[in-house]
């Protein structure tokens, strides 16, 4: 079911100068996890600068540890998690995981 690979980033975290817990250094948290990556969607904004938004929805085995604030770096390029993971069930068992992805340029 699983035809492509991805790495799971995640960033250790520091205190900026306002007290604020921010991320620090981005770093390979998983590599290799097995995936379904999917096109869903893109968008491009030229007004005022040329933005280009393009979104992936990904299928991830039910126990991957990936968390909302991770990345995915996918083909060579580093993917934000946009939203929630979702948990998809079969008869009561845990099936798979799915989320979109976001990337921007421009």
């Amino acid at each position: 079911m699983y035809g492509d690979t991805v790495d799971i980033l995640r960033a250790s975290s520091t205190t900026d100068r306002y007290g604020n817990t921010v991320p620090a250094t981005w770093s390979t948290h998983l590599d290799d996890v097995p995936a379904v990556v999917q096109p869903a969607t893109s968008s491009e904004n030229v007004i005022d600068r040329d933005t280009v938004v393009t979104r992936y929805r990904i299928h991830l085995g039910p126990a991957v540890d990936i968390v909302p604030t991770d990345k995915v770096l996918w083909r060579g390029v580093t993917f934000d998690v946009d939203g929630d993971l979702e948990q998809h069930s079969r008869k009561g068992t845990p099936h798979h995981l799915e989320a979109f992805l976001k990337a921007s340029t421009g």
